[in-house]
């Protein structure tokens, strides 16, 4: 296949399909734009979700721990004014704290940071005497709330008598001394099911960490398992200490996108279509500039680009060598054997001119039985002697004849070339002289070249 041909080919498949590629990008970008504002959109209702859980949690939490500041309170002005607790009336108080929500656990009361009061007894009579400043897992929680002077949050934790509890201690101090602490104590999954929100629902799932709760490290509340997937998280802030809230949606971070797959499939469609079109649009085009610039027998350029060789710009040319031969006895051949011989030699000899050549060299059929080679590149007599020579060899060959009995011909060619360095010859004058060594070639006795 003609070299010219393939290229022709090549551009055809790859402007159809650069076209269309970029037709197909216009589409993607497109979608991509429609999904990445419908994601947001998402996210950002997520988010909203989030934050609204977030808030309800934070509130609903200080409401219950707001009892630990007030039994503060409660027990300064005791100390204050008797110096002594009244545990009776203390307990008239944490009795209807326990009362007020089923969330609430205990009440404690541990003097010197001892445990020596307990509201509600039953279930609780193990933690008597327990000192919290004692316990590794307590301790730095409970000298963080005494050194602030103020109220600390510890939890979810397993509590001493089991379960897991979230703890609000408050120190108390009398005459700037530290006197105590006051702690309410909740149960966690209850104050997780008072809350409503962690069960799964059609649209959401959640999960809690609790960081460096004690010396065993982080809590992790995943019922759903969500914390491996693509989550949203904010902090719920607490009294001391920090949650971690994780949202998963049901449906995915991309929920509705669905609505936008038609948009992609009529894109992929129609780029196929607009190749398809481009495809046979410069093909057909192809065909057309190949009919006008190449000669239709050999498949090589014709007259007419070699004409338009003649007139280019010399530095497009320059360092070059060109090339006119043309088959010895031609005229003969085709008075003795026939045209249809004549043209199977011509067609022939074409093709092992194209297999002689570079990529980059040019070949002409420009009239007859003559052709003309731009070896681009190629300048001096020496270098281009031994290309030439090559080129020559090559171009004889035997050609077998069915005429009246089997008969092999020998072909041979006859070439002249002129070579353009760094002269300033324009091409015209270049194949002058290149057509006057071919006369020379003949009158050498044919099947030669002559350069110069």
């Amino acid at each position: 296949m003609n070299k010219q041909l393939v290229k022709s080919k090549k551009k055809v498949r790859l402007y159809s399909f650069l076209v269309s590629m970029v037709f197909l990008l216009f589409v993607l970008m497109i979608y991509s734009n429609n999904a990445s504002t419908l994601k947001l959109r998402n996210v950002s209702i997520i988010e909203n979700e989030l934050l609204t859980v977030k808030s309800s949690m934070e509130n609903s939490i200080r409401e219950r721990l707001f009892y630990t500041d007030f039994l503060n309170l409660i027990i300064t002005e005791m100390l204050t004014d008797n110096q002594e607790v009244d545990y009776q009336k203390i307990e008239v108080y944490a009795s209807f704290i326990i009362a007020s929500d089923p969330s609430f656990r205990n009440v404690t009361v541990a003097k010197n940071g001892v445990i020596n009061y307990v509201f509600p007894v039953e279930g609780n009579e193990t933690i008597y005497g327990i000192d919290l400043l004692a316990q590794v897992d307590r301790r730095d929680s409970i000298l963080r709330a005494i050194e602030l002077r103020k109220p600390i949050t510890q939890g979810p934790l397993e509590a001493f008598q089991g379960g897991i509890s979230v703890f609000n201690r408050s120190p108390i101090f009398y005459q700037d001394e530290f006197w105590g602490i006051v702690s309410v104590v909740l149960d966690f999954n209850r104050l997780i099911e008072s809350m409503n929100m962690f069960f799964e629902t059609d649209k959401y799932q959640y999960a809690l960490v609790a960081k460096d709760v004690d010396t065993n490290g982080d809590f992790v509340y995943d019922p759903f398992n969500i914390l491996d997937k693509q989550i949203m998280v904010k902090d719920v802030k607490l009294q001391g200490i920090t949650w971690q809230l994780a949202i998963y949606p049901l449906a995915g971070w991309n929920q509705g996108i669905s609505i936008l797959y038609p948009l992609l499939i009529f894109g992929f469609i129609l780029s196929i279509v607009v190749y398809l079109f481009l495809y046979q649009f410069f093909t057909r085009y192809y065909e057309h500039q190949r009919n006008s610039m190449f000669d239709a027998m050999t498949g090589l350029r014709n007259r007419l680009e070699f004409e338009f060789l003649m007139h280019q710009d010399k530095s497009e040319t320059r360092k070059s060598t060109l090339i006119v031969l043309d088959i010895d006895d031609f005229k003969k051949i085709n008075d003795t054997y026939g045209h249809q011989v004549g043209d199977l030699a011509l067609a022939k000899l074409a093709s092992r001119l194209n297999e002689a050549v570079r990529e980059e060299d040019y070949v002409y059929r420009i009239g007859g039985d003559e052709f003309a080679i731009l070896l681009y590149g190629v300048c001096g007599i020496e270098e281009t002697e031994e290309v030439i020579s090559r080129i020559h060899d090559h171009t004889q060959f035997e050609l077998e004849v069915n005429h009246s009995v089997d008969k092999i011909i020998k072909i041979t060619t006859s070439m002249g070339a002129a070579t353009l360095c760094h002269d300033e010859k324009k091409m015209t004058e270049l194949f002058r002289i290149a057509d006057d060594n071919l006369y020379i070639s003949k009158e050498k006795g044919k099947n030669t070249f002559t350069i110069s």
